[in-house]
């Protein structure tokens, strides 16, 4: 008599949970989009604010693809080298020219020596922004 008890007690559920549900379905999978203002059920969220850094990447990453376009783009990563990736100290010099045009900026030359990744690269950039 007390498995039939604490059966009961567990859910809904009256057995494994095999196939489609019966009983009425909970959280943020249903769909359903009523919840608490901000909960997890308030359906979709807003964009937050850009990712610091996002636009001055995004113009890396073209620079680089305008000047070594035989690099895969989905290789440009910011824990990437632009020497790993096969640029030259000529292809590096023209990539910063062509961001530092692009983003109207003004950046003394010797930033940009030893910087390791392109995320390096990212930040220092989005420091004269």
């Amino acid at each position: 008599m007390s498995e039939h008890t604490t059966e009961h007690t567990t859910g809904p559920a009256t057995g494994p949970a095999t196939g489609p549900a019966t009983g009425p379905a909970t959280g943020p999978a249903t769909g359903h989009t009523s919840g608490p203002a901000g909960g997890p059920a308030s359906g979709p969220t807003a964009p937050g604010p850009p990712v610091p850094g996002a636009e001055v990447f995004e113009a890396v990453r073209r620079s680089i693809l305008e000047v070594v376009p035989e690099i895969p783009a989905e290789e440009i990563t910011p824990e990437a080298s632009m020497v790993d990736l096969g640029c030259n100290s000529v292809d590096r010099a023209d990539v910063v020219t062509l961001v530092l045009e692009e983003l109207d900026l003004s950046v003394p030359v010797a930033e940009f020596q030893g910087l390791p990744t392109i995320g390096a690269l990212v930040a220092t950039l989005s420091r004269h922004r």
